[in-house]
């Protein structure tokens, strides 16, 4: 599945619900008699976007070695004191104190490493019909979902991680792993296999002061240590809703900065920062808007239209949000004073896309690819109505993109370095909204 990534990472398992046009205020309907005129005031691409996905604060599982039990705190009290500890046969108290990898004393916090034996649980592809329906637990199911310790794990396997490991088991996935030998997901269907990682005795315990590095996972930089380039791009996607900033050029400070950080420490908080390439002019579709009705009176809605062509000479598949292929027309507000949807009879015929009463659009996050194929154009016009939600003189933003993948063509993202390269086409309507009285 091609991810939605200028915008919206979409999982390609979990269907999460957004709501579009929303606003907490009752009385931003406008009068029946308000007559507004729209003007598009251009589109435009870009080329980079840097994301920051929020990491969470500094808190860690780190047990107070006086809260472990006795030969467990032995133990670990001998290791922060000497640096290690040795043993032949670590007890099960000992294996399950050590494996969420930290303990606390004295106000410290202290990584602990271990060559304990380790069980390794990994999740490999089998065909559905390969599975046994009551030894199989679905990803997306209470049974996965209802309890944090197998939903992080199953939920990482499913997502791609390799395996994992630990000193000891925690209860509740203990007793999943006895019930469940498959997970069936949305690309298939995956076997739980669980092995034991030996190095044979004698086993150490090392315990070292863990900085906010290691606790993290990763190298942390605090935005104020940044170059200024970097420093306002990345406080520009702090402050921007969506934690996204959109460039034309790339600054070399920036592109450096993201290459040595994983973690941006802002206001106290972490942040991993991404960065996404596009090249929309090398992609083989032109993309259009143009603004048809300008005036909007409350039995007479203006009228935008998105078309995009096929230019190449071979079939491509857009990729875009629900209903295909442009997904739900929201607009914000350039003040930041709320937005409006503009209106699409398709937004009542696509499962994926519910529109409510009070003028609010609740659309699923789902990915979705439509063929188009050489010279062929597909295009959505969009009502901009005097009595939507929100609506006010204003200018108005469209920030969206769609993908492109030749048919033929891998799909999925390329990386250079740090910098991912989506094969989407980003871009950006303004769109600005007069009152003509009334």
């Amino acid at each position: 599945m091609h991810r939605r990534r200028f915008l919206a990472a979409v999982g390609t398992g979990a269907v999460s619900a957004g709501c579009l046009g929303r606003d907490e205020r009752k009385d931003d309907v406008p009068p029946d008699d308000t007559a507004f005129t729209a003007s598009l005031d251009g589109v435009t691409t870009y080329r980079y976007l840097l994301d920051l996905s929020y990491g969470g604060s500094l808190d860690v599982r780190a047990p107070h070695v006086t809260d472990l039990p006795a030969g467990a705190r032995a133990a670990v009290e001998s290791a922060i004191e000497e640096g290690r500890y040795e043993i032949d046969d670590p007890s099960d108290e000992l294996r399950y104190a050590v494996r969420t990898g930290y303990a606390a004393a004295d106000d410290r916090i202290y990584g602990l490493d271990s060559t304990f034996p380790e069980l390794v649980l990994t999740l490999d592809p089998v065909p559905r019909d390969a599975a046994a329906p009551g030894r199989t637990a679905d990803v997306n199911g209470d049974v996965v979902r209802r309890t944090r310790a197998v939903n992080e794990v199953v939920g990482s396997l499913v997502r791609g991680k390799l395996e994992h490991r630990t000193t000891a088991l925690d209860p509740k996935l203990r007793a999943f792993l006895s019930e469940y030998d498959f997970v069936r997901h949305s690309d298939g269907c995956g076997k739980l296999t669980l092995s034991v990682d030996d190095p044979g005795p004698p086993y150490a315990l090392r315990a070292t002061p863990a900085d906010e590095s290691r606790i993290r996972g990763g190298t942390v930089a605090d935005l104020a240590d940044l170059p200024p380039a970097a420093r306002r791009a990345i406080r520009g996607a702090f402050e921007t809703d969506g934690r996204r900033y959109r460039m034309h050029d790339l600054p070399a400070e920036l592109e450096e900065s993201v290459a040595a950080y994983d973690y941006v420490r802002i206001e106290g908080e972490y942040y991993e920062p991404y960065l996404f390439a596009a090249r929309p002019e090398s992609l083989p579709v032109r993309f259009e808007a143009a603004l048809g009705d300008a005036a909007i009176a409350p039995d007479s809605p203006a009228t935008l239209t998105r078309s995009v062509t096929n230019t190449g000479h071979v079939p491509v598949t857009l990729f875009c949000g629900a209903p295909p292929p442009f997904g739900v027309l929201s607009a914000k507000r350039r003040d930041g004073e709320g937005g409006v949807v503009l209106w699409s009879d398709r937004y009542e015929t696509s499962d994926y896309v519910h529109p409510r009463d009070d003028g609010t659009v609740i659309v699923n996050s789902i990915g979705l690819g439509v063929p188009l194929l050489p010279g062929e154009t597909m295009r959505r016009t969009y009502l901009l109505r005097a009595d939507a939600r929100n609506l006010a003189p204003g200018t108005y933003v469209v920030d969206d993109y769609f993908g492109v993948r030749r048919w033929g063509e891998d799909g999925g993202e390329r990386e250079t370095g740090r910098i991912r390269d989506t094969g989407d086409y980003p871009y950006r309507l303004a769109l600005t909204v007069a009152s003509t009285g009334g």
